[in-house]
């Protein structure tokens, strides 16, 4: 008995934390049920909140463990990342994501050894088996577990049909390797089409929880930060689909955390250290161009890690005319893709217009921004969901970007010096820049008054080095970062509950 009330003395305060999100969260899956009360659905609350309890007493048992146990935040992430992942992975039904139906088609087809995709007329896309588009087929929200059960069963059959995938046929074969690997499993294996899909997911969430964990491990400022991001509700539906998205996020904050551990470390940047660097920056950059940028952060590894300043601008100018190369490469091939997404759009007048008009293109972009920058916020953190249709509550999200911005500026014990700040925001404003002018030439009409097309999403990669902005050093580093913990995964709780409800 002793031991249990000096126990609850001891956890007092997360005791207390964990009793607020109990009820932050069950008032806010009551405002939940309250639309599908109009649909017949209230008996159906009692059950969520049950599982609510034990979610949450799931989560403060671990945690405590956690924190008695003084684990290091890439321990912290490994465990709640895994549980949340799965959790997500398995409540938001497959093709439930933006354009996870066209990334699996493009997946499925790198998995046969077709790395590039096939135009037809107006089309790009492949042959491949008819049966796939009744598990494809996109469903109303509610009872789309049921229409999964109702697909568990259906194979691939031999019978193939022209399936147009053009948007993701752009998409370079290395952004769906780990995609592509699972559902060659599944294929080799002759499992249903829906569990080959999973397998896709599975492979790639496991790449992005073994880099993100990586990542925290080596950067020497901003652990929490990492983990902070990671675990926003955005981040944890891209890593758990088959979109691009989940590497492209991963590799970007391990580039990041590489430069920066080399940055404070006193260890020599040596061949292997020049192999791993380059596969980032092949990765990042065959991803999604836009990113490119980031590789400009190598710059900042320190002459004394290479044999001389000159040794150091060699390969890294060297390793620059390779990922340009192969992106050129990548373009020219690509370009016979390129058709006409949406209405209006003239790629080349759109260009022209930028060049010859640059104040009234740079008059559009702070039109944009100043009008959605609040969105294209709440998006990244999660306001919206799946197909933008599942709607998260605003006011929690802010108060896990005010706790982001707290970590990074009191999870550290390095003072960033100027110069690396100064290159953040450069390297930063060029990556919105080029989302921005991309989408208003690829997916905005001609001479449109704002840019079309951007989603707050687009942002999480650069999210890492935008917050480590705010780093700074102060005379206190022990900053105890459990209940905020506790917060963050209070969160997900509400959240994976609410996905799990929207599909009942």
């Amino acid at each position: 008995m002793r031991r249990i009330i000096k126990s609850l003395t001891n956890n007092k305060k997360l005791i207390i934390v964990g009793i607020i999100m109990f009820f932050i969260n069950y008032f806010l899956l009551l405002k939940q049920n309250n639309i599908y009360v109009t649909r017949g659905n209230n008996s159906i609350f009692k059950y969520i909140i049950t599982l609510l309890i034990i979610m949450h007493f799931i989560v403060f048992i671990v945690l405590k463990k956690m924190i008695s146990k003084k684990m290091p935040p890439e321990k912290v992430f490994l465990v709640f990342g895994i549980m949340f992942g799965t959790l997500f992975m398995f409540f938001i039904p497959f093709g439930y994501t933006p354009d996870e139906a066209n990334h699996f088609l493009r997946s499925y087809e790198i998995s046969t050894g077709n790395l590039i995709s096939i135009k037809k007329e107006n089309e790009v896309g492949n042959y491949l088996p008819t049966n796939i588009e009744k598990v494809i087929s996109h469903y109303e929200l509610q009872d789309a577990y049921k229409n999964e059960k109702e697909n568990l069963s259906i194979k691939f059959n031999n019978e193939k049909k022209f399936y147009n995938f053009a948007n993701t046929s752009l998409y370079s074969f290395i952004c769906y390797l780990p995609q592509s690997i699972g559902i060659m499993i599944g294929r080799l294996l002759k499992f249903p089409i829906l569990i080959t899909a999973y397998l896709g997911r599975i492979l790639n969430f496991s790449l992005w929880i073994a880099l993100i964990y990586l990542a925290i491990k080596k950067i020497p400022i901003g652990k929490n930060l990492i983990l902070f991001i990671s675990m926003l509700p955005m981040s944890l539906q891209e890593a758990v689909s088959l979109a691009p998205d989940a590497m492209t996020n991963c590799v970007s904050i391990s580039l990041v955390s590489f430069v920066l551990y080399h940055l404070y470390n006193k260890n020599e940047f040596d061949k292997k250290n020049m192999i791993i660097a380059s596969i980032l920056c092949i990765a990042i950059s065959m991803l999604k161009i836009v990113y490119l940028p980031l590789c400009l952060l190598l710059i900042l590894i320190p002459d004394s890690k290479f044999k001389s300043k000159k040794n150091k601008y060699f390969k890294i100018c060297s390793l620059a005319m390779l990922v340009i190369l192969l992106n050129l490469i990548w373009l020219k091939i690509s370009s016979n893709f390129l058709i006409e997404f949406m209405p209006g759009v003239d790629s080349g007048k759109q260009v022209m217009y930028i060049l010859n008009h640059p104040y009234s293109y740079f008059s559009i972009l702070f039109n944009t921004y100043e009008y959605y920058s609040i969105t294209y916020m709440f998006t990244m953190l999660g306001s919206n969901m799946e197909y933008l249709n599942v709607y998260v509550s605003q006011p929690c999200l802010l108060i896990y970007f005010l706790f982001i911005i707290y970590a990074a500026m009191f999870d550290t014990n390095i003072v960033l010096e100027k110069k690396v700040k100064y290159l953040f925001s450069f390297v930063s404003v060029c990556i919105i820049l080029l989302i921005s002018t991309s989408l208003y030439v690829q997916w905005t009409s001609y001479m449109n008054p704002e840019i079309l097309g951007i989603q707050g999403r687009y942002f999480l990669p650069i999210l890492l080095p935008l917050m480590l902005l705010f780093s700074r050093k102060f005379k206190k580093n022990a900053t105890d970062f459990s209940k905020i913990y506790y917060y963050i995964f209070a969160t997900n709780c509400y959240v994976v509950l609410l996905l799990l409800y929207t599909h009942i």
